[in-house]
């Protein structure tokens, strides 16, 4: 169950900081050695979980596309920096309905906004 808070429409960086794990529904990635990441398209919610003690954090990359086109118009990345016994952290954000929401997890590090070359999942996609 996730901690309600306002969407944003922030993109860039940005720190995902409510409690909880995806619902039911969501698409995730398959946890893999380093950091788990789901979206859930009903209110758009990010959930993203460190899944490996390395002192390194986990992170989403995400961007919206447009179906029509391919177009992108909005990327950012989401991170938790909270460590292996946090759990799940979620970011509630706001999205154009029909557009494809693409995401993947990573690791990095929070302190230099640097995700870890080699570290992603490979990319997921959802309709908003």
């Amino acid at each position: 169950m996730l901690t309600i808070t306002s969407a944003s429409a922030v993109d860039g960086d940005e720190r995902a900081t409510s409690t909880g794990g995806p619902d039911s529904g969501a698409i995730c990635t398959s946890g893999g050695s380093w950091s788990q990441a789901c979206f859930y398209h009903e209110g758009d919610w990010f959930g993203v979980r460190d899944t490996y003690e390395d002192g390194l954090s986990a992170v989403i990359e995400w961007f919206l596309q447009v179906p029509t086109t391919g177009e992108k118009v909005r990327s950012g990345r989401i991170w938790n920096p909270d460590g292996v016994d946090a759990g799940w952290r979620s970011k509630n954000k706001d999205f154009t309905e029909g557009y494809y929401v693409n995401f993947r997890a990573c690791r990095g590090s929070y302190s230099r906004l640097n995700v870890q070359a080699g570290s992603c999942s490979p990319w997921h996609a959802k309709k908003a």
